[in-house]
């Protein structure tokens, strides 16, 4: 069985601590081709069966009501988000409202979105069963420090369906200390390729 480590230099340079509620260093990098935190950790997302990353280096440094936010504003900040909100996305426990309003930028798509979410709330729209998911890869379609598109990549675990992988694009503004999902004009998040 073979086991990935990292190691870290001994002597590390003092980080200049960001302003704002998460205080992070800064990290001001848009490189995204070493974007692996080296303290990354998998742990199952409360209410789900979706495990979800966990760094203290790129986030979540805060957790409120099974509601993850502050993260760093890096390209591995940025990737954890997008994973922790697709995770959260799946706890049918979650308080929704207070997902959208501490996860979503407030732009064109905020309202259609909101409003699917009270019809989730209300009853009296359902939402969809999801099968036993989780989260196979990723890739960065953009990152510029402000702005991230990745693309998640979701693997079917078990039922008729297992095996079977979709992913999901998801844009991510930087916005109030913190890396938030800008949703699709209509509220919706479609998969955007089905692979077999």
């Amino acid at each position: 069985e073979a086991v990935l480590t990292y190691s870290l230099p001994a002597q590390q340079e003092q980080p200049v601590v960001a302003a704002g509620r998460c205080n992070y260093p800064e990290q001001p990098t848009t490189d995204v081709s070493a974007i692996v935190p080296p303290d990354v950790r998998w742990e199952l997302a409360p209410g789900t069966t979706m495990a979800a990353p966990r760094s203290g280096v790129a986030g979540p440094l805060t957790v409120d009501g099974n509601i993850t936010s502050c993260y760093a504003r890096t390209p591995s900040g940025a990737l954890l988000a997008a994973s922790n909100l697709v995770a959260e996305l799946g706890n049918s426990t979650l308080d929704m409202d207070q997902l959208v309003s501490t996860k979503v930028t407030h732009t064109t798509g905020y309202d259609a979105l909101n409003q699917r979410v009270q019809a989730w709330e209300s009853g009296t729209t359902s939402r969809a069963v999801q099968p036993v998911q989780q989260i196979a890869g990723y890739r960065f379609l953009q990152f510029t420090g402000d702005w991230a598109v990745i693309e998640i990549v979701l693997r079917n675990t078990s039922g008729e369906m297992a095996g079977a992988m979709a992913t999901l694009s998801y844009a991510l503004a930087w916005e109030d200390d913190d890396w938030k999902l800008v949703p699709p004009v209509d509220g919706g998040n479609v998969p955007s390729l089905r692979l077999e």
